[in-house]
């Protein structure tokens, strides 16, 4: 995470690289959701398969969050607006309808994961599809 972190105080606007973007995104906020599912998978002594299920969970329900975050930075007040200018936003550099693509695509992935890895969670699929975005709702 605090290589995730660096790299996010290095990235500027001028980056325009996509993967460069995402992976930054994911060693920060995909790690953090990703060891929350993975720990709750050791503790409930998951299968392999289960585990790796709730590692890619993971990644793309991160991924999800913070290109969402990006959104709903764009759609609040001045300030925070001002804020989204000074640091790494994905909507700002990538435009709010791709970043609205790339969230249902992420939630698709995230819930992919689990129905791959055998996982029955309607807990785990309902707070991923409350990421999901229609057109302009963003809050």
């Amino acid at each position: 995470m605090i290589g995730g972190q660096i790299q996010d105080l290095q990235l500027t606007d001028e980056v325009r690289d996509e993967a460069r973007f995402l992976a930054m995104v994911g060693k920060k906020t995909g790690q953090l959701i990703t060891f929350s599912g993975m720990t709750g998978g050791l503790l409930g002594e998951a299968s392999e398969r289960e585990r790796r299920a709730l590692f890619n969970f993971g990644q793309n329900l991160g991924l999800a969050f913070q290109l969402r975050d990006d959104l709903a930075d764009l759609n609040q007040d001045e300030q925070a607006r001002q804020q989204a200018k000074n640091s790494p936003n994905y909507a700002l550099v990538f435009g709010q309808a791709k970043t609205r693509q790339e969230v249902n695509s992420y939630v698709d992935k995230a819930v992919g994961a689990l129905k791959e890895g055998g996982i029955n969670s309607p807990e785990l699929i309902y707070l991923s599809e409350k990421l999901r975005v229609e057109k302009e709702d963003v809050r």
